[in-house]
């Protein structure tokens, strides 16, 4: 699944004035960058509102629209409510393995039947899948589960005493005597890890369940030759066939 759409804003700020639109983005940055909310008068001085009444009703406006919390007579008490959004916790090589990723960075927001619990987001760094349509640059969404089916497209995840962590977005697949990681480039060869060492070392941490392609001008998948000969009429589209979007991801 190609998504093709991400929303860049938040539902109910397109209903908002400009002004209200100021207001609630003033406050995202304020509580982003101070931990707590600003104040009626931090709010009109920072937006050149002279009146802390007027302040008040536009408030009242962006809380109708769902978009704030107040507790009222109660100082500082603005809370954003049910930002939306899958986090996006960094970078996973389509290629060698790179670092684990830790923290999330920012917020993608998307349809809400993608967003609930175990359900993230990674950029894709390297061309080792683009045979399954997914390429450099692009935004997968993973879900974590208990079980995995070969040919799943998982987060393959290494720990090593006394070493970073590292991950790497492959095919996977079993096989007698341990793990193949298999990449969808012809170029690349796969990786096999011994049952042994996979039991102590690795796990999947996700699959793949949804691309997110936000340069779609340079993304196009192009046929092997072994397709354009086959007599077979066997479906050989992409793993992920739908449209695209060019959109940037929603950062809250």
């Amino acid at each position: 699944m190609v998504a093709d759409r991400v929303n860049d804003i938040p539902r109910g700020v397109d209903q908002l004035t400009d002004v209200q639109r100021r207001i609630y983005e003033y406050i995202k940055r304020y509580i982003k960058d101070h931990g707590i909310a600003p104040t009626n008068r931090e709010i009109g001085a920072a937006l050149n509102i002279s009146s802390t009444s007027l302040v008040q009703y536009h408030l009242n406006r962006v809380q109708d629209k769902g978009l704030i919390h107040r507790e009222p007579n109660k100082a500082r008490s603005i809370t954003l409510t049910n930002p939306r959004g899958i986090p996006l916790q960094g970078v996973i090589a389509a290629g060698r393995p790179l670092e684990i990723f830790t923290e999330p960075e920012q917020l993608i927001d998307l349809d809400r039947e993608l967003e609930h619990d175990g359900i993230y987001a990674l950029k894709v760094k390297g061309d080792s899948m683009k045979e399954d349509s997914v390429f450099d640059g692009d935004i997968v969404v993973i879900r974590r589960q208990d079980a995995y089916v070969d040919g799943d497209i998982v987060v393959a995840v290494r720990l090593r005493p006394g070493f970073q962590g590292s991950a790497t977005l492959k095919g996977f697949h079993r096989e007698k005597n341990g793990i193949r990681l298999q990449p969808a480039n012809d170029d690349l060869k796969s990786i096999f890890i011994p049952k042994e060492k996979w039991d102590q070392q690795w796990w999947v941490q996700g699959k793949v369940v949804a691309v997110l392609r936000l340069n779609p001008l340079s993304r196009y998948r192009l046929p092997k030759q072994s397709e354009l000969e086959a007599e077979s009429e066997e479906d050989s589209s992409p793993r992920f066939p739908c449209s695209v979007s060019s959109l940037p991801p929603y950062a809250s």
